[in-house]
């Protein structure tokens, strides 16, 4: 008997290959190495690539389950501090049984300076640390038709990768009122 689409696991909804550019002019993170190459540069770009889908159905069910997502990307670190970037998570819909449409989501990301923006600060004498990571947990809920709120917490590690800052832990309320 072949099975409903609600009854089926479909692993990535989407998957995404993606490059961006700016054609502006950028000031190079570092003087040129002939010290004769203009200091400034025509354009920066990166790439990307995502994949995103459901994990888990609860049996029965079209929105209640598990999905997650992951996302990398780099850019050009001769022009961009942030050389690469990495995220995932992960996101249950009804995990209550009594709650069917809440949501509750974990993420995780972490971005990494580009080598020479480690190697100017490290020449102008201050360091920077290689990544700034964040966790991520968050809980929506509809409460009446028009209104919900969503709580947020984010840890946030190693803030602006400024080793002279300390970790930072946000919390957050979010309500929306539709009319």
């Amino acid at each position: 008997m072949p099975q409903r689409r609600e009854d089926r696991l479909q692993v990535f909804d989407r998957a995404a290959l993606g490059a961006w550019q700016y054609t502006t002019d950028f000031e190079r993170l570092l003087p040129p190495e002939d010290g004769v190459a203009p200091r400034s540069r025509g354009g920066t770009r990166g790439f990307y690539a995502l994949l995103e889908g459901d994990l888990y159905r609860e049996p029965g069910q079209f929105l209640q389950g598990l999905s997650g997502f992951l996302r990398v990307g780099v850019a050009d670190d001769a022009v961009n501090q942030i050389g690469s970037y990495a995220g995932a998570g992960l996101v249950y819909t009804g995990l209550l049984p009594s709650r069917a449409e809440d949501v509750l989501g974990l993420g995780v990301s972490a971005a990494f300076n580009g080598d020479d923006f480690k190697q100017a600060r490290s020449a102008a004498g201050t360091p920077a640390d290689d990544t700034e990571a964040a966790v991520e947990l968050s809980y929506w809920m509809p409460l009446l038709p028009w209104l919900s709120l969503q709580l947020d917490a984010q840890l946030i590690l190693n803030p602006s990768t400024d080793p002279a800052l300390d970790d930072a832990l946000l919390f957050g309320l979010r309500y929306q009122v539709t009319f």
